[in-house]
């Protein structure tokens, strides 16, 4: 059995996915698989695949698309690694990524999921001076009833590529939640936490790459990215609302958080002049 699956689920993701595979195969930590799980591409992903004669990676394709989230939980049901991590299909691991990841997690058995700051490049590759997650500079062990608190009341901090998991959270804990098409991952990272602690690694150790068709670009500067980051942190305590902590408390963040990210989101929205938008936005205020 592999120490760590590595999955990638694909949609048509020809333009970034050889350096995606490549970066993975380059890992100085080399007990893993690689799996990549298409979802009924029409592009050259399969060919791009197979391009690579190494034994560690696979493909497992579906004959019906799954969607984002669905395709997300195939990867969940191919992966045997004692951790997991669902990587992008248009991003980059750095060398060291899932050795410092494993390394932590085996040295910290309370710990449910490492993630770390990404270094932001643009569909070229070149660095970017924007920081969009956190910029804590330090690493820590964070308790997860705290991290779950901070999530609740604030934006999302866990940028979804650098999460390396055990593969026993999900066996305990279910898949993605499928209602949630764009923040299934905010909430699966708070789920994990109200039974596990979560580790922050300072450095980079994955390239984010934001570019046109980045799911995240597409969905969050606009009124329905607002809706979906509050779904989440809505669907969390109604599935736990006996393990949340100060449920009441919570729930009144969450509230300040929606005006908070409807207000700044509508005003982005008016500099783009998309006044469709920033009504609709408007509209969550209250």
């Amino acid at each position: 059995m592999p120490l760590v699956s590595v999955c990638i689920p694909t949609y048509n993701g020809e333009r970034f996915l050889k350096e995606a595979i490549a970066s993975v195969l380059a890992q100085t930590l080399t007990d893993f698989e690689l799996v990549v799980c298409d979802d009924a591409s029409t592009d050259r992903t399969v060919e791009i695949v197979a391009s690579f004669a190494d034994s560690r990676l696979r493909i497992e394709r579906g004959a019906i698309r799954a969607g984002l989230v669905g395709n997300w939980n195939r990867c969940l049901k191919q992966a045997i690694g004692e951790f997991v991590t669902v990587f992008h299909q248009d991003d980059r691991m750095l060398p060291r990524h899932l050795k410092d990841a494993v390394a932590l997690l085996q040295d910290h058995p309370s710990v449910g999921f490492v993630h770390s700051r990404p270094q932001e490049i643009d569909d070229q590759g070149c660095v970017l001076d924007s920081q969009t997650w956190s910029r804590e500079s330090e690493d820590a062990v964070l308790d997860g009833r705290s991290f779950v608190t901070a999530m609740l009341k604030g934006p999302n901090i866990v940028c979804c590529p650098t999460v390396v998991a055990r593969r026993v959270c999900f066996e305990q804990l279910g898949m993605f939640d499928a209602r949630l098409p764009y923040t299934a991952d905010w909430e699966m990272w708070m789920r994990i936490a109200l039974t596990w602690d979560v580790a922050y690694l300072a450095h980079p150790r994955v390239e984010y790459r934001w570019h046109g068709r980045n799911e995240t670009f597409n969905f969050y500067p606009r009124s329905r990215g607002v809706k979906q980051c509050i779904a989440a942190k809505r669907l969390l305590i109604e599935k736990y609302p006996d393990r949340v902590p100060n449920l009441e408390v919570q729930r009144e963040s969450i509230r300040r958080y929606q005006r908070a990210d409807a207000l700044n989101i509508m005003r982005e929205c008016l500099r783009r002049r998309e006044f469709t938008e920033a009504l609709k936005c408007a509209a969550l205020l209250w």
